[in-house]
């Protein structure tokens, strides 16, 4: 079966769709640095990490605790840390 030329499923003259160094390269880089949180990290341990978050809305803080990767728990603790002045809202995450 021939596809006409107008055909969206016709390739270009030659068929030259390949990627060159730049775009391989780039390609690589991306995959790798998605594939990056699932690889594990020799020697890291297990951590108990908890975390209390206080808002204006519960007059108590919450407490919820796991287990987890120690060098995700760090991260964690570092990127979801705040605390609100305006209300007195808080979340902290401890890693042991």
């Amino acid at each position: 079966m021939m596809l006409s030329r107008g055909s969206p499923m016709a390739m270009p003259d030659g068929g030259s769709d390949h990627l060159n160094w730049r775009e391989r390269l780039l390609a690589i880089c991306i995959v790798a640095s998605l594939a990056l949180p699932f690889i594990p990290v020799p020697g890291d341990g297990t951590a108990h990490m908890k975390l209390i978050r206080n808002d204006a809305v519960e007059p108590k803080p919450v407490k919820v605790s796991t287990e987890a990767p120690r060098s995700v728990c760090e991260v964690l603790a570092f990127s979801l840390a705040y605390e609100d002045p305006a209300t007195g809202a808080y979340q902290r995450v401890h890693c042991k």
